[in-house]
């Protein structure tokens, strides 16, 4: 199984959203010769593209090869911004599954774990937005010739300790249904496959964050019990995932309003622009250990414990 992935993004200056077609043109052909950052289906959306990679780590490290190579394309008064819905304009997240097919039991593992997961991380107001559109649905998949396109999540880029264990739990979500493994949906019964298989479509369209968070221990016994989190390639990315499950029970959201250069160590800054068009959003941001996620991610990452 390969991994890749073409997760959106927005620039945004003094007068809020800027039009990434100057800088991108949409160049999204649907072959494998697209560049790898470009616009895609809006004019003020820009997307990086990922080449097929055999492990989330190097998911990871592309994204940010990406982001280095590219940083100086664009004025330095503007900000990066991932998440789920910026300035009027639904970001998505779209993960790539290579050298697979996709089957109805692939595809209810990702909504219940992939799918919840991630609710729990957005920013309730924004991921309701993103709802309200066309996308963020469940069950978004599209076909290609050399596997699918999981489109549900919203754009998870907002940090790289974020985007390792977002990819991680994905990879483990399939290789278990792939394998037929023993957390695999067709091996759940009862309170687990009631807690991934079963989700409330109010609960999920108004991101009733309550809702998932009462699941979300059976859930994690579920994840925890994932054959890809035992394997050597796995096991160090256990902590990026336990990074999830820290940030959804201790605070509101995964942040977005870190500029992405600046949180994926490629550009340290903040831009005043960015500063000042998010000077009336009222959340209260938290320390900058769990802005960065570096302290977390080492703190849990002798924690096993955790996944019991």
């Amino acid at each position: 199984m390969l991994l890749g992935t073409d997760p959106e993004f927005v620039f945004i200056g003094n007068e809020g959203l800027v039009s990434a077609d100057i800088y991108y043109p949409r160049q999204n052909n649907g072959r494998h010769d697209n560049p790898e950052i470009g616009g895609d289906g809006h004019p003020k959306t820009v997307e990086i593209r990922t080449s097929p990679k055999s492990s989330p780590k190097e998911v990871v490290g592309e994204i940010k090869r990406i982001f280095t190579a590219h940083k100086d394309d664009i004025p330095r008064e503007y900000a990066w911004r991932a998440g789920s819905f910026c300035a009027g304009k639904s970001l998505g997240g779209h993960i790539h599954f290579g050298d697979i097919r996709v089957e109805d039991g692939i595809i209810t593992a990702l909504d219940g774990i992939i799918g919840q997961v991630v609710t729990l991380l957005e920013d309730t107001q924004e991921a309701k937005q993103r709802r309200a559109t066309e996308y963020g649905k469940r069950g978004d998949i599209r076909v290609k010739p050399w596997g699918f396109e999981y489109r549900t999540p919203a754009s998870w880029i907002v940090s790289p300790e974020i985007s390792l264990g977002v990819l991680a739990l994905a990879k483990a979500c399939v290789q278990e249904e792939l394998a037929q493994d023993a957390m695999c949906i067709r091996y759940l019964t009862g309170n687990r496959l009631q807690a991934v298989a079963n989700i409330d479509r109010h609960s999920f369209m108004s991101v009733d964050k309550s809702y998932f968070l009462e699941k979300l221990p059976v859930l994690w016994d579920v994840i925890s019990r994932y054959r890809y989190f035992f394997t050597e390639e796995g096991r160090p990315l256990w902590r990026n995932v336990a990074l999830l499950k820290h940030i959804a029970l201790n605070y509101p959201s995964w942040h977005t309003e870190k500029d992405l250069l600046h949180r994926w160590k490629v550009v340290r800054r903040t831009p005043s622009a960015y500063l000042e068009h998010f000077k009336d959003k009222k959340e209260k941001l938290p320390p900058e250990g769990i802005l960065n996620a570096e302290a977390v991610v080492n703190m849990l990452a002798g924690q096993n414990n955790d996944r019991r």
